[in-house]
């Protein structure tokens, strides 16, 4: 009889354990003999200008493809293209990494949508009802 439990973090040694063993039978099912290097890293970018913070860009990298996590501006500095330059540092920084592909989830209705769009980002799905109870999509590019 097959029990099912939430582990609680006592249990770690032994799931750690249970994945060294079974990742890479499954990565080799998946993937054949030529695994990618998986990589995982979260990398900030943050725009200053005279000793303060205007904006951030976060992205998180994984096997090639980064997912644009964040990208925030102050209020005030709007309009002044920080967040262009934030998402092109943020692309140059994740191909300089290895990656191929970059993907965001926006809101459907958002401003943010139209600025991605503007900057080479095409809708793959639409996400009914995400976030909040909001749609949202899915949109991504090659770089």
């Amino acid at each position: 009889m097959i029990t099912l439990e939430v582990f609680d973090g006592l249990q770690k040694e032994l799931l750690q354990q249970f994945e060294a063993e079974q990742w890479p039978l499954a990565d080799e099912e998946h993937y054949g003999r030529d695994v990618p290097a998986f990589r995982k890293e979260i990398c900030t970018i943050v725009a200053t200008e005279d000793g303060r913070i205007v904006g951030f860009a976060e992205i998180f990298i994984d096997t090639g493809v980064a997912h644009v996590e964040n990208i925030i501006v102050h209020a005030e500095e709007r309009g002044r293209r920080v967040g262009a330059s934030l998402l092109a540092k943020a692309e140059e920084t994740a191909k300089s990494r290895g990656v191929h592909k970059m993907k965001v989830e926006t809101g459907a209705e958002w401003r943010a949508r139209a600025f991605y769009e503007k900057h080479g980002y095409a809708v793959r799905a639409e996400l009914r009802n995400y976030y909040g109870n909001r749609d949202f999509v899915l949109m991504d590019k090659e770089i």
